[in-house]
C-alpha cells in the first residue's frame, strides 16, 4: 500500500485542477485570439501559463495535502489523524496561511512549465494538423499522444528544480532531508528550514550540490511524459465526444 500512499488525496485534487486547467486555456486562448481567429507563439505561452496559474490557485491545499500525505513517517495513527496532521502542518493549528505554504514557488513554476507544455503541445499538435490536413482537433490518436509526451518531457525538464523546491517546502517536517535530518524520527513537525524559494535553492544546492537539484527528474522523465500524453489526448477525445470545439477548431467537413 506503499506505492499508493497519498493517492486519495491526489484523485481528488487532479479532478478539478485537470478540469479548471483545460477549460481556462481555451478561455485564455479566445481572449488572445486575433480578429481572424489566430493565435502567435507568444499569445499561446501566455494563455498555458495563466490556465496553469489559475488552477494552481484554486487547487492548492489539496495539492499540499497530497504531498504531506504521501511522505508521512508513520502508519500507525488513524485516516482522521494523518488529515488533521496534514492540514496542519503537524502543528495542531489550522490556518490560512499555512494550506498555502509553498505556493510561491508552485505558481513561479507553474507559470513556465504550463505554458510551455501547453505551447508545445498546441504548436506540435498544429503541425500535425497541417500535414493530415484536418483541424488540430482531429489529428490521429498516434500524433496527439507523441505531441503531448514530448509537452511533458520539455516543461519537467525545463522547470524541475522549482518543483523540487514547491515539493521540500510543502513537506518540511513530514520527511527527513539531508544529513541533519538522518536521524530525527517521530511525527511532529521540525524546525523550518525552507521559507524563501532562493533560500531553498541555496540549501540544497549547499547540502546536495548541483544535482540535487535535479533530484528525481530521472522518474519524472517517465511519469510527465505519459501524463501528459494521456491527459492531452483524453481531453481532445472528450471535446469531440462532447462537441466542443476551440479556437480556430470548425467542425470537420464531410467533403
Amino acid at each position: 500500500r506503499g506505492l499508493w500512499r497519498g493517492n486519495l488525496a491526489t484523485v481528488l485534487r487532479v479532478f478539478p485542477y485537470a478540469g479548471i486547467q483545460f477549460a481556462a486555456f481555451d478561455i485564455y486562448k479566445r481572449w488572445c485570439t486575433n480578429a481572424a481567429g489566430q493565435l502567435d507563439p507568444v499569445q499561446r505561452l501566455l494563455a498555458g501559463s495563466a490556465a496553469g496559474a489559475t488552477a494552481v490557485a484554486v487547487t492548492y491545499p489539496l495539492d499540499l495535502l497530497r504531498a504531506r500525505l504521501a511522505v508521512r513517517r508513520s502508519w500507525t495513527m488513524n485516516a482522521r489523524e494523518a488529515w488533521w496532521q496534514a492540514m496542519t502542518g503537524g502543528n495542531g493549528k489550522l490556518s490560512f496561511a499555512g494550506l498555502y505554504r509553498g505556493i510561491n514557488p508552485t505558481l513561479l513554476g507553474i507559470l513556465p512549465y504550463a505554458g510551455i507544455a501547453f505551447f508545445t503541445r498546441d504548436s506540435l499538435n498544429q503541425l500535425a494538423a497541417k500535414h493530415y490536413h484536418t483541424t488540430s482537433l482531429h489529428t490521429p490518436l498516434a500524433s496527439k499522444m507523441a505531441s503531448g509526451a514530448i509537452a511533458g518531457l520539455v516543461a519537467q525538464s525545463s522547470t524541475y528544480p522549482l518543483d523540487l523546491v514547491r515539493r521540500r517546502m510543502q513537506t518540511e517536517g513530514f520527511v527527513d532531508t539531508g544529513k541533519e535530518g538522518a536521524m530525527q524520527t517521530g511525527t511532529k513537525a521540525t524546525c523550518i528550514k525552507y521559507t524563501t524559494i532562493w533560500g531553498t535553492l541555496n540549501t540544497i544546492y549547499q547540502r546536495e550540490g548541483a544535482k540535487g537539484l535535479f533530484k528525481g527528474l530521472s522518474m519524472n522523465w517517465i511519469k510527465g511524459p505519459i501524463a501528459f500524453m494521456i491527459s492531452f489526448t483524453a481531453f481532445d477525445y472528450l471535446k469531440i465526444v462532447f462537441q466542443i470545439h476551440g479556437i480556430a477548431e470548425p467542425k470537420k467537413s464531410d467533403k
